[in-house]
């Protein structure tokens, strides 16, 4: 039986698992953490973490790194359930709101045995709170800060015996700020968002429970442009609608099943005006997700076997889109949890992914930890993952007329290029027509994780990690054509492999009940492979002024873009 000083983590293996005995990189960011953090939106209290890197997209969204994979490789959930509508592959965490979170779960390392597509860099999962006490509970926080930001939020919660129902209200505001007041733009534009939400629980029995979530997020933010010196405004507005229903039943002590039914829908509305009304550009997003899923648990003493089934449904409605792409997909994973003797914990599974536009996947994963002695565990993990091309890089027709390119979607690409060839608008060709348009791989991982955990002292704990990820079959965009007029237009192609190594390491320190330390501190390297082989190969070549131009070598390629080879971070609480 579990003490009541374990913490318990659900997303490394969709069942509840001691943090301890886990043997995948994890870590847990408890609610009294964040509280004493002052964190407002989600990026503030993953930025405080080792080895978590946020990043900014061309539109201002907050991403996240995990192992110095780009965020559009790590899965966001809220209690298990995946967040949609990314742009350029991030999924603005300014979007999620702290308020209401009891914990926040991260799981480093391919995931896709378990969750599918997006989760080679690792998942992250926000659990929401649960009403524990009887009878009515309320609380109202408020806090305010400059340029004239108010943070607000209600939470009203009832609970019996056999029912509990909870309501949340969450409200920001903000005149934004401006960074550089030599520019005619401000950095951040005012902005208003709100937060609905909605969560009943129902005890049928002793055995069965059901329970509903439904919630909503609008966000409005005030957008400027300049345009051949000429001001523009304009909107930006932002709409998330979920809901979810979940019954859960427990067959016998050893046995329970579970089914879930979960959409969600994620719609923007931008444009941008001239000072005399005309407008100057004006898109849409409106993506949904509907997903089910069963799932077979059985869990005996130190043994715990889980087998799912699914189906996901997707469609976007966006512009530059010439149709509406929709995607069903079926899966199904098995995982075996094993206990041996107090010293050794196995864990293994595979997942498959049926798909109908894309090529099937296998997920594989195998994790082992060994307890050396009380004070001290090793922990290994090899695991598998992959991501599926999105709908932009498969059914994009965008034109930028202002910086003069095109990009268009691997699928509409051969279609598109052979009509301007035969108007005679095409300049020049980079591919032969019939290599234009082929179809996209999805982008396959191999991830592998050896660390140590040891208590040094009865107050002084060390955790260090190493990583190593290889991503295979790359998606990026590649010149195609030229037109006559001397734009460039793009397409989307499988083409090299990326490589990211390093060590992530943790010490805490606790001096006393109310004092604690902590410094962590990441080790990156992180490379183009084919860069490198060029380079290796004296395919490279640089410029200089005086000397004229020179071979690169390989102590002259850094890393890919956007890492940082050191990362550190301290914290006293």
């Amino acid at each position: 039986m579990l003490s009541e000083l374990e913490e318990i983590i659900i997303s490394a293996t969709k069942s509840e698992k001691a943090l301890d005995k886990l043997p995948i990189p994890t870590t847990i960011i408890s609610s009294t953490e964040i509280y004493e953090s002052g964190a407002v939106t989600l990026d503030d209290i993953l930025e405080e973490q080792t080895g978590i890197i946020t990043t900014t997209n061309y539109i201002g969204g907050e991403g996240v790194q995990l192992q110095g994979l780009d965020p559009s490789y790590t899965l966001i959930l809220v209690d298990g359930l995946p967040i949609i509508g990314r742009s350029a592959g991030i999924l603005d965490l300014k979007r999620i709101s702290v308020n209401d979170i009891e914990k926040i779960e991260i799981v480093r390392g391919a995931s896709s045995s378990l969750y599918g597509s997006e989760a080679i860099g690792g998942v992250i999962n926000i659990i929401t709170k649960e009403n524990k006490k009887i009878g009515f509970n309320s609380d109202i926080s408020l806090k305010l800060a400059s340029y004239n930001t108010l943070n607000s939020s209600i939470n009203i919660k009832y609970k019996t015996n056999k029912f509990q129902i909870g309501n949340s209200f969450h409200f920001i505001q903000s005149d934004g700020y401006d960074l550089n007041e030599n520019d005619d733009y401000q950095t951040v534009t005012p902005f208003y968002n709100f937060i609905l939400s909605n969560n009943i629980k129902y005890f049928i029995s002793e055995k069965i429970n059901i329970e509903s979530k439904v919630s909503l997020f609008q966000e409005q933010q005030e957008e400027t442009g300049i345009y051949n010196s000429e001001t523009l405004d304009g909107n930006n507005n932002q709409e998330n609608f979920t809901t979810y229903l979940i019954i859960k039943h427990l067959i016998s002590e050893n046995i329970k099943h579970e089914l879930d039914y979960y959409f969600t829908n994620y719609k923007t509305q931008q444009f941008l005006d001239f000072q005399n009304g005309e407008s100057f550009s004006d898109s849409y997003f409106n993506q949904k997700l509907r997903k089910s899923e069963y799932k077979f648990i059985y869990n005996k003493n130190k043994n715990n076997v889980i087998l799912g089934m699914g189906i996901n449904n997707e469609s976007l409605d966006r512009t530059d889109f010439s149709i509406i792409p929709n995607n069903t997909s079926t899966y199904s994973f098995l995982q075996f949890d094993i206990g041996i003797r107090d010293k050794i914990n196995l864990i293994t599974g595979s997942r498959y992914d049926y798909y109908k536009i894309y090529s099937s996947q296998f997920s594989n994963k195998v994790a082992l930890s060994y307890f050396i002695s009380k004070n001290t565990t090793i922990k290994s993990s090899v695991g598998t993952g992959y991501k599926t091309p999105d709908f932009r890089q498969l059914y994009f027709d965008f034109a930028n007329s202002t910086n003069g390119y095109t990009v268009l979607g691997s699928i509409i690409a051969k279609e598109r290029i052979t009509f301007l060839d035969n108007n005679g608008e095409i300049q020049e060709l980079f591919y032969p027509i019939d290599h234009i348009g082929t179809s996209l791989d999805s982008e396959n991982s191999l991830n592998i994780n050896l660390g140590i955990t040891h208590k040094i002292h009865t107050k002084i704990n060390l955790d260090v990690n190493f990583f190593k990820n290889d991503i295979y079959n790359l998606i990026e965009p590649k010149l195609i054509a030229n037109r006559n007029n001397g734009n460039s237009i793009f397409s989307y192609f499988n083409v090299s492999e990326v490589q990211t190594k390093g060590l992530e390491s943790n010490i805490d320190i606790k001096f006393t009940n109310n004092l604690s330390f902590n410094v962590g501190y990441q080790l990156l390297f992180s490379e183009d492979v084919d860069a490198i082989n060029k380079i290796k190969n004296g395919d490279v070549f640089a410029l200089d002024v005086e000397n004229g131009s020179f071979k690169l070598s390989e102590d002259d390629y850094y890393s890919l873009f956007n890492r940082s080879r050191h990362t550190a971070n301290a914290k006293i609480y």
